[in-house]
């Protein structure tokens, strides 16, 4: 029954947000990441893996521990997901992978590590229209 909860909660916000889905470019990406199905069996297993771990060790075995882990997942994830796409999204920033499109070993090889630390942006920071 505990589990219950923060699962209905994960239903009842996404049905909310996929309404406003079309109000910012990054909100159907934020919705897809943060409440989709993939994104609720990548949580439910990450809490599996901890509980057959027994990490942490204070929330015990057994249905109640696994809750609490769920639990705990599903909070880091929403809240993980809500940052990082927050931020991202006042600052322009694109979140997914670029590929280089260059040819050859060597410009790939300087374009991963720039990549790496440089975000590309979806604003032309001089009159702020989408690139």
């Amino acid at each position: 029954m505990r589990l219950s909860g923060p699962v209905l909660i994960l239903l009842i916000a996404s049905q909310i947000a996929q309404a406003e889905a079309q109000r910012h470019p990054y909100r159907a990406q934020y919705l897809k990441q943060t409440f989709h199905k993939e994104a609720a069996v990548r949580v439910g297993a990450g809490a599996a893996i901890q509980h057959a771990r027994n990490s942490p060790h204070e929330w015990g075995g057994g249905v109640g521990g696994f809750g609490k882990r769920l639990g705990s997942a599903i909070g880091q994830h929403v809240v993980k997901n809500t940052i990082q796409f927050g931020v991202a999204s006042v600052r322009h920033e694109e979140l997914g992978y670029r590929p280089s499109g260059k040819r050859g070993f060597g410009p790939r090889l300087k374009y991963a590590p720039v990549s790496t630390v440089v975000t590309r942006k979806t604003t032309d920071h001089r009159n702020g229209e989408p690139i």
